[in-house]
C-alpha cells in the first residue's frame, strides 16, 4: 500500500505546476494533505524499494547489498523466497 503522492517536472516551473494540479484536485475532491509529511523538491526519495533522483530511478543500495549477501538458496522453498525478494 503507497499513499504518497509524486509531483516530476523537467524543470521547476513544470514541477510547480503539476504540485499546483495535484492541489486543485485534490481540493476539489475534498482530500487532504498531512502538511508536515509534506517535502518538495527533496534531493532524493526513497520509495518501494527504490530511490528517485534527478538523475533517475535506481535500486535502494540498502536493498542491492541484502540482496548481495543472500545465502546460494539450498531448496525450492528458499529459492522461491529469493525470487519474489529479488522481484519486488
Amino acid at each position: 500500500y503507497l499513499d504518497d503522492l509524486f509531483c516530476f517536472g523537467e524543470t521547476i516551473e513544470l514541477h510547480d505546476k503539476s504540485v499546483f494540479t495535484v492541489f486543485r484536485i485534490l481540493k476539489r475532491n475534498e482530500l487532504y494533505l498531512s502538511l508536515p509529511k509534506i517535502n518538495l523538491l527533496p534531493p532524493s526519495y526513497y520509495a518501494l524499494g527504490s530511490v528517485l533522483d534527478r538523475k533517475g530511478i535506481k535500486l535502494d543500495p540498502h536493498k542491492v547489498d541484502n540482496i548481495l549477501k543472500w545465502k546460494t538458496p539450498s531448496n525450492r522453498q528458499l529459492l522461491m523466497e529469493f525470487i519474489g525478494a529479488v522481484g519486488y
